[in-house]
């Protein structure tokens, strides 16, 4: 969220309005159920199935690269639902939201703005759920404690030396390149988390 907030005066202007409108609502309705169903499901078990869901379809939309989505009504509201119920779940909200307007041929800079936009809404909305539901009954008591925060610190370093790479990337990107790279993020992201959520439940 820091790290939005950060490029979000320089890159607002440039945000597609309705897609930021249905992503925007799409949270508001449903990240408060996706943490509830965090407090009350086994966590390393909905990251796995996240995860995989996320590496599957960015690899299958990697493949058919040169197929766009149809733009509709119908996938902005479906981006907007399934990000906010992502984002409660297991934190990877934006993930959906980008492979979904990648997908569609969005432009780099209205891709980049919009989710830079999106994301300073989601993160916030998405803590503060989390600290609402943390305070409540014992289930969702340690969805955001002080080992939380002490990650997002730590984290926070890696987090500006990738602004600054993103950036530099970022100037003079070819469009179709620039949407095969974001896909191929995606893929390894997705990756990581599927690995680290194998990793903890192979552990337990």
């Amino acid at each position: 969220m820091l790290a939005s907030i950060s490029l979000l005066r320089s890159t607002a202007q440039h945000a597609d309005r309705d897609w930021l409108r249905w992503l925007v609502a799409g949270h508001a309705l449903f990240v408060p159920v996706g943490v509830a169903l965090l407090a009350v499901l086994p966590d390393t078990l909905l990251r796995l199935v996240v995860g995989i869901v996320l590496m599957v379809t960015a690899a299958g939309l990697r493949i058919s690269a040169r197929h766009r989505i149809v733009r509709s009504r119908t996938l902005l509201i479906a981006t907007g639902v399934i990000s906010g119920l992502l984002n409660g779940v297991a934190a990877s909200g934006g993930v959906v939201a980008a492979m979904l307007m990648t997908a569609s041929g969005m432009p780099p800079a209205a891709l980049r703005g919009t989710m830079i936009t999106f994301l300073v809404f989601g993160a916030g909305y998405t803590l503060l759920c989390a600290a609402v539901a943390s305070t409540g009954a014992a289930p969702a008591a340690g969805l955001l404690g002080s080992e939380t925060m002490l990650w997002g610190l730590v984290l926070g370093t890696g987090m500006l030396a990738g602004i600054r790479i993103g950036r530099h990337l970022f100037e003079g990107a070819d469009p179709a390149r620039f949407h095969g790279f974001v896909l191929n993020l995606l893929i390894f992201i997705s990756g990581l988390g599927v690995a680290r959520a194998a990793f903890d439940l192979a552990g337990n």
